[in-house]
């Protein structure tokens, strides 16, 4: 699994909160967000950090509010 690190201004996936529903990934137009799996077979959400702009678009379709805006 790819986890990041919160850096300011990216978004930043609290992996204990994701449940793998995929909205964050699908609105995403940089690309950011992906789907993987862990260990166990759940599907979770890894990131490419360097892509992120910070649009915010990704917290507004996660349902379980797993994604915040570092500032």
């Amino acid at each position: 699994m790819i986890w990041q690190k919160k850096k300011r201004g990216e978004a930043f996936v609290h992996p204990d909160k994701c449940d793998g529903c995929g909205n964050c990934v699908k609105i995403c137009r940089h690309r950011v967000l992906e789907m993987t799996a862990t260990e166990n077979g759940k599907r979770t959400v890894a990131r490419n950090t360097f892509r992120c702009t910070g649009c915010g678009k990704c917290i507004a379709v996660c349902p379980q509010k797993a994604i915040e805006i570092i500032f």
